[in-house]
């Protein structure tokens, strides 16, 4: 758990803000800054160590040379891979893990989760994540009622964000429901979601996907 995440769940009404409540309580429930670093550092030394057991100095040092290129976002022959590893790596895992009809989730926080994967597939430059994303916006829009909005404030300000994220990717079927959804949220005076406040936590959620777990958890794991 961590601030972002309780608010969000405050905002998605009492059963959810009584959900937050209850994990703050809940021993262990909170990790220290740095925590996933650490354990990552951790793995990251073991696995080091296990190229060294099996192939000696050599092999460990080969594989130290291709994790400097990674971190920098190097390939051979001098070209730069702008997105980092570990948000490509959940990109592949999130367009692998979408259902038939465009979804990622059966939990009772889908239509969240469908918010954030469409953000996070609109801000990604993976080729893998184009159709995906088509996909994505098609089940979010389906779910739009007849005056714009989705079945809650909050919900229907995540998805304009999202909706915008994907309009502005590139996503022609995204721009007529982004239009309606718009007239929704001022003509019932609904806040439009701050700018980018969906895409640090989809891209949050990639990185912490890509080290296990799905993509719905992912959004409700801290940092």
């Amino acid at each position: 758990m961590n601030a972002d995440l309780e608010a969000q769940l405050a905002e998605m009404g009492p059963e959810f803000a009584g959900l937050g409540a209850a994990l703050c309580r809940a021993s262990g429930a909170r990790t220290g800054t740095g925590f996933t670093m650490r354990v990552m550092a951790d793995v990251a030394a073991s696995e080091r160590r296990a190229r060294m057991r099996r192939y000696g100095w050599w092999g460990a040092a080969a594989a130290a040379l291709v994790a400097v290129f990674a971190i920098h976002g190097l390939v051979p022959g001098g070209k730069s891979v702008q997105a980092q590893p570990d948000a490509l790596d959940g990109i592949g895992m999130l367009v692998a893990s979408q259902r038939a009809d465009g979804t990622f989730s059966a939990s009772s926080a889908a239509s969240y989760v469908q918010a954030y994967a469409v953000q996070a597939l609109a801000d990604s430059r993976d080729a893998r994540a184009r159709a995906a994303l088509e996909s994505a916006v098609a089940a979010l829009v389906r779910s739009q009622s007849g005056e714009g909005g989705w079945r809650s404030d909050s919900l229907s300000s995540y998805n304009v964000a999202a909706l915008a994220a994907a309009e502005a990717a590139g996503v022609e079927s995204a721009r007529i429901p982004l239009r309606r959804g718009l007239r929704y949220l001022r003509a019932n005076g609904i806040s439009e979601r701050p700018e980018g406040s969906l895409g640090k936590a989809a891209a949050d959620a990639l990185v912490r996907m890509a080290c296990g777990g799905d993509f719905a958890s992912s959004l409700c794991r801290g940092a």
